[in-house]
């Protein structure tokens, strides 16, 4: 509306065409990020825990304690893995390029996945 005067017009709205995609390549898709997500949770608990107890320890030791540079080293370690995931699923997602990607991952995504999870279980080893 303008004033007493008003206007209108018909407009036909289509959906997105049709993917060329099977079920299972996004079931896939779907499964991998699902799995993506719990380790990301697992190792951002982590990250947050450490990161925690080194603000802590900071208040209380030197900092050229070695036990606080090694935490601080750990914490870093843990981190590199958690940006790792991250980076990992928003690459799948599209990452900037093509968004909203419904297609599985491609076998470097699997195996960039395998090395985060690689360095998980060396970090968990190394902290039993």
């Amino acid at each position: 509306y303008a004033g007493d005067d008003s206007y209108s017009q018909k407009v036909k709205i289509y959906g997105d065409p049709k993917l060329d995609i099977k079920a299972g390549n996004y079931r896939q898709r779907e499964e991998f990020l699902l799995k993506l997500h719990a380790f990301h949770e697992k190792v951002y608990a982590e990250n947050k825990k450490i990161k925690e107890g080194v603000k802590e320890s900071e208040k209380t030791m030197n900092k050229d304690d070695e036990k606080l540079k090694n935490m601080k080293a750990e914490q870093k370690k843990v981190n590199a893995i958690r940006s790792g995931a991250m980076r990992l699923a928003s690459e799948l997602q599209g990452g900037g390029i093509r968004q909203g990607s419904f297609y599985p991952p491609t076998k470097t995504h699997l195996k960039r996945y395998d090395q985060l999870v690689g360095l998980w279980d060396e970090y968990q080893g190394n902290n039993e």
